[in-house]
């Protein structure tokens, strides 16, 4: 079975998402392309099935502190990783909640990689590692980071 990981192309204007109540799509957006990047760079090294299946281990340990990311975790279970589906579960979240998923995903990610291949080699593969934690800070977008 072939694991794919799966991302939209189109993103809508941050403008429209803005003070509805949602997440800002700088969040979803900024997550959304570290994943990507995170993938790319590590598929070389531990497998594309390797990189899901830390992800899917790290969606886990998530849910215990995030119950929002329950249904993103049961899809991921029977076939590849949709970060459209992240992104959709980010921008139905308020901004603050959405970086905290985010933040709590991307720490559980890099503690597990840390461990399997140790923490130098994962911090070098994926510097700045913040980027998974705090995708705002690291992509140049100016906008605020709520989680700060």
């Amino acid at each position: 079975m072939s694991t794919q990981v799966r991302s939209s192309q189109a993103m809508p204007d941050s403008s429209a998402v803005q003070g509805s109540g949602t997440a800002d799509c700088a969040v979803a957006d900024a997550a959304q392309k570290a994943w990507e990047r995170a993938f790319t760079v590590l598929s070389p090294v531990i497998g594309h099935q390797g990189v899901a299946g830390l992800f899917r281990r790290a969606l886990s340990l998530s849910c215990r502190e995030h119950p929002s990311l329950v249904p993103l975790y049961e899809a991921t279970s029977l076939g590849g990783i949709d970060l459209t589906q992240l992104e959709a579960m980010l921008l139905a979240l308020d901004a603050v909640e959405a970086a905290a998923v985010q933040a709590s995903l991307g720490r559980h990610f890099i503690e597990l990689l840390s461990q399997l291949i140790g923490a130098r080699l994962a911090e070098h593969l994926l510097h700045p590692t913040g980027e998974l934690i705090h995708p705002l800070k690291f992509n140049g977008s100016t906008a605020k980071d709520p989680s700060s």
